[in-house]
């Protein structure tokens, strides 16, 4: 059996993404994966490749959002690397959510078994995480995600995703432009997932909560 390198299967994975989603209007991102805007809203698929205990790790992942809620987001949380204005991240969707446990991931050992583990990632690619991804075409729906969803329990395994105070600052936006109704009761609901960070990044949800309690939304510059 002849070993793959981690480095390899990076290259081969991320030229079958493009190969398998070019044709649904994707695009190869520079850093790896693949991306889409369309009608303003934006997919990404693509996979972590990590070698632990010497063994290749593969975790398919992708993210959905709108450009709507990007907008908002950028324009406070600017100097964010992670929030590059080329992507905008409202909901994300990881192998553990689908295999129901966040220590499985997929495997790639040897040569040997490279076309057999490629078969099995464009299976779980186009027939369970790109259609999971284009079912929430409205934010409303997302919206719904968060409102069920545990925040207080880290191993929840449930959508959309939960990365911090920067998924409650996402929730906050989609409440107060689709459902204001709701948006009071979650602002205080996620309250105490601000109040631990560190000066810099309160002051900058600070003044995104308080241009999100306008009465009326003024425009973004």
């Amino acid at each position: 059996m002849t070993a793959i390198p981690t480095k390899k299967l990076e290259k081969v994975i991320d030229k079958k993404l493009l190969e398998w989603l070019e044709p649904l209007g994707f695009y190869a991102e520079d850093g790896g994966g693949c991306a889409r805007w369309e009608n303003d809203v934006y997919v990404y698929i693509g996979c972590i490749v990590t070698r632990i205990g010497g063994v290749n790790c593969i975790r398919p992942f992708g993210q959905m959002g709108f450009k709507v809620t990007q907008r908002i987001f950028q324009a406070f949380m600017h100097d964010r690397n992670l929030h590059s204005p080329k992507m905008a991240v409202d909901l994300q969707a990881d192998f553990a959510h689908f295999a129901r446990n966040w220590t499985e991931d997929m495997h790639c050992q040897d040569e040997e078994d490279l076309n057999s583990f490629l078969g099995e990632l464009r299976s779980f690619v186009l027939n369970k995480l790109y259609p999971t991804l284009t079912i929430y075409v409205e934010p409303r729906q997302v919206l719904d995600l968060y409102l069920e969803y545990d925040e207080t329990d880290r191993r929840c395994l449930e959508l959309p995703g939960w990365h911090g105070y920067s998924s409650a600052l996402k929730a906050l936006i989609l409440a107060r432009l689709y459902r204001v109704e709701v948006y009071a009761s979650l602002r205080k609901r996620y309250q105490p997932i601000f109040e631990p960070l560190i000066p810099e990044y309160k002051e900058q949800v600070s003044k995104l909560i308080a241009y999100l309690d306008q009465k009326e939304l003024s425009p973004l510059t």
